[in-house]
């Protein structure tokens, strides 16, 4: 990416944070970004921005105000500020949503916001990020309508995910069968689990047939990024595969449903 192009997306990103922040967050963000410039243009990252942030801070999200108690501004970035997910064009229609991997829980937040009849369930592996999107579904009011899992999606593929799972080895297996059960359906299901979507999307599938629409973060390469949207297809989904840098997102839409 050419210096004319770091600078157009630092423009783009400093719009999307002033939406979300307002003019003094904005500002803050882009202090931050200046102050560590050397780091932001070897690395080509913008985390030093948002850690400039903070971790308790409020984004503004259409007429909604996320009140974050423990965040990373950069998730709220991708999620809300770019729809990664494409979540808005949804507004209103989901009824059930499934979020794996909530991290902090952005999506899940913005789920439960944009959607005011949704139950959700998240799932996190490590059990501080779990706790974390138990505040924050607490601190917005959305406590009674989301379902928090500690759990394994899949399996452990990297360090992290597998250090986690040697301290915790009683750690329970995200069962999809049982979460789609307990929602009556599943409207929605978001993915961003590094990598181990690989072994989620093998085996047994017939758990999709409930699944109306996803959005999967997918890893490693765009070989792996297209066996699986392959995987997806013959599981009765019209899939659209966009990359995205290094990882990439697949969008699903059941046949079906």
């Amino acid at each position: 990416m050419s210096l004319q192009q770091e600078i157009i997306r630092f423009v783009q990103e400093l719009a999307i944070s002033r939406t979300l922040l307002g003019n003094q967050g904005a500002t803050r963000w882009a202090a931050g970004a200046i102050r560590a410039l050397p780091t932001v243009l070897r690395t080509r990252s913008l985390a030093p921005a948002d850690r400039a942030i903070g971790s308790q801070f409020k984004v503004h999200c259409l007429s909604t105000v996320f009140h974050m108690t423990d965040g990373d501004f950069g998730i709220c970035r991708e999620i809300i500020g770019h729809d990664c997910y494409r979540l808005r064009p949804l507004l209103g229609t989901l009824r059930t949503a499934i979020d794996l991997g909530s991290n902090c829980g952005v999506f899940t937040l913005a789920a439960a916001a944009f959607n005011p009849f949704c139950r959700i369930v998240a799932v996190e592996a490590n059990p501080e990020l779990a706790a974390v999107t138990v505040a924050n579904m607490t601190a917005n009011g959305f406590g009674g309508r989301v379902s928090v899992r500690n759990q394994l999606v899949g399996a452990p593929t990297v360090a992290s995910i597998k250090a986690l799972v040697a301290a915790s080895p009683s750690m329970r297996l995200f069962n999809p069968t049982d979460a789609i059960r307990e929602l009556g359906g599943c409207d929605f299901l978001k993915c961003d689990v590094e990598g181990a979507e690989h072994v989620l999307f093998s085996g047994d599938l017939s758990w999709l047939a409930s699944v109306k629409r996803f959005a999967i973060e997918y890893h490693w390469s765009e070989t792996d990024g297209i066996k699986l949207e392959k995987i997806l297809a013959s599981a009765g989904f019209r899939v659209e595969r966009v990359p995205h840098r290094t990882l990439g997102y697949l969008y699903g839409v059941n046949h079906n449903l």
